[in-house]
């Protein structure tokens, strides 16, 4: 159902490809994509980050596990903590965690960096509609 929208959009009701491409389009260089295997490169770089992530999160989550269940004086202070943990949704405890390691100047910059692409694409498009050289 959203393919057939999103191609009525592309195709009826004229909306600008800079804001919603063609899906067939979209298709078509998806395929040549493949057929060329010029994304092997991204991919195995992708998979190696998610596998070394999870190898390093699994060790230390591990480790720590193993370290606090020795005692029952560690299982007694770390259990309220990690219940009020799970108490918190992770859309927040990602904000929190980016706050904290200093990473929220990093999404300030990306979300700076995202609004001056948006003004010079509204500039392009709005100089497009003024000339019309197609």
């Amino acid at each position: 159902m959203l393919a057939v929208l999103w191609y009525l959009a592309t195709t009826r009701w004229k909306v600008s490809p800079l804001l919603l491409p063609n899906p067939l389009r979209v298709l078509g260089d998806f395929w040549d994509i493949l057929k060329t295997g010029e994304f092997l490169g991204d991919l195995r770089v992708t998979l190696t980050e998610l596998a070394l992530a999870f190898a390093i999160s699994a060790s230390c989550g591990i480790a720590a596990g193993y370290l606090i269940s020795r005692t029952q004086y560690r299982i007694r202070v770390f259990e309220p903590l990690f219940s009020a943990i799970y108490a918190v949704p992770i859309i927040r405890s990602c904000r929190s965690t980016c706050c904290f390691s200093g990473w929220a100047r990093l999404q300030d910059r990306a979300r700076r960096d995202h609004q001056l692409l948006s003004d010079r694409l509204s500039t392009v498009r709005a100089s497009a509609t003024s000339t019309r050289c197609w």
